[in-house]
């Protein structure tokens, strides 16, 4: 699977890609990121597992992010430190 920001590739938004992505998955699934900057509100669902994105390189390839938040099926507890 591929991300591009002109759209020309299988999605223009990472979290379309990862959306698009297999559930509970225990094979690794890559996502391809093509260069560009990327600002993004990316969620991953507890489901997703083994999701990996894979840029073009650091200096090409920018993914800024405000928030990332994992979202259980119950409420965390904290633990003790």
């Amino acid at each position: 699977m591929i991300v591009s920001k002109d759209g020309t590739e299988n999605f223009n938004t990472i979290i379309g890609a990862i959306l698009a992505g297999p559930d509970h998955s225990v094979n690794p699934f890559f996502i391809k990121i093509k260069k560009g900057t990327y600002q993004e509100y990316i969620t991953f669902d507890k489901k997703k597992t083994n999701i990996f994105l894979i840029g073009e390189g650091m200096d090409t390839t920018i993914i800024t992010v405000t928030e990332v938040l994992l979202m259980a099926t119950e409420p965390m507890t904290p633990q003790p430190s």
